[in-house]
C-alpha cells in the first residue's frame, strides 16, 4: 500500500525536509533524478519534450531536462508561462536556477511543436493547481493529447487537483506519474 497525501501534507513534507537541513535545490534535483530514471526504462527517450510552469513543479521538469540534455539526448524545452528574457522575475527561485543551468544544446520551443517528439514530460502545474486551465495553456494541452505521444507527470497530471481528483477544465493524461 503506498500512502497518498493532500497537497498541503506534500508541502508540509517537502518543507520539514528542508527545516531538517536538506537545501531545496537538492530535494528538487533528487526528485528529477528519481522521476528521470523512470523516463528512461519506461519510454522512449530519443527526443524528449520537457513542458514546465513557472514554479517548483517546472523546476522539477527543468532540472530533468538539463541531467538528460547532459547525456547528449535530444531536449526540447517548452515554458509557456514565461514570457520574458528573465526567468527570475516570472518563476520561482528554484525553477529560475534550474532554467539559467540548462545547457547550451537544450532547444527552446513553443507550439506547434516538432515533429519526432517520443516522449512528454508534465511539469506545467504540480499540487498546487486551484483554477482551471484554459486559453492558451488547454489549447496546449489539447496539441499534445492529439500527438498521441505518451506523457510522464511530474506529482500529477497538469490539470487534476491533487486533493479531489477533480480535472479543473482540461487535463493531460499521463502514462506514468512520479511523485
Amino acid at each position: 500500500m503506498q500512502k497518498v497525501l493532500f497537497a498541503a501534507q506534500m508541502k508540509e513534507a517537502d518543507e520539514r525536509e528542508i527545516r531538517r537541513g536538506t537545501p531545496s535545490q537538492i530535494l528538487m534535483e533528487r526528485a528529477a533524478k528519481a522521476a528521470l530514471s523512470v523516463l528512461k526504462r519506461e519510454f522512449d527517450t530519443a527526443r524528449v519534450l520537457f513542458l514546465c510552469g513557472n514554479g517548483n513543479n517546472g523546476g522539477d521538469g527543468l532540472a530533468m531536462a538539463r541531467f538528460l540534455a547532459e547525456e547528449g539526448a535530444d531536449v526540447l524545452v517548452c515554458c509557456p508561462l514565461l514570457h520574458g528574457d528573465d526567468p527570475g522575475r516570472e518563476m520561482s527561485a528554484e525553477a529560475a536556477r534550474q532554467y539559467r543551468l540548462l545547457p547550451q544544446n537544450v532547444m527552446h520551443c513553443s507550439a506547434p511543436f516538432p515533429e519526432g517528439i517520443t516522449a512528454v514530460v508534465d511539469a506545467l502545474f504540480g499540487i498546487g493547481l486551484s483554477r482551471p486551465i484554459e486559453g492558451e495553456l488547454a489549447k496546449i494541452l489539447h496539441q499534445i493529447r492529439e500527438m498521441a505521444v505518451p506523457v510522464l507527470a511530474v506529482d500529477i497530471p497538469s490539470g487534476v487537483c491533487a486533493d479531489t481528483g477533480r480535472v479543473l477544465g482540461t487535463a493531460l493524461p499521463a502514462k506514468h506519474t512520479v511523485s
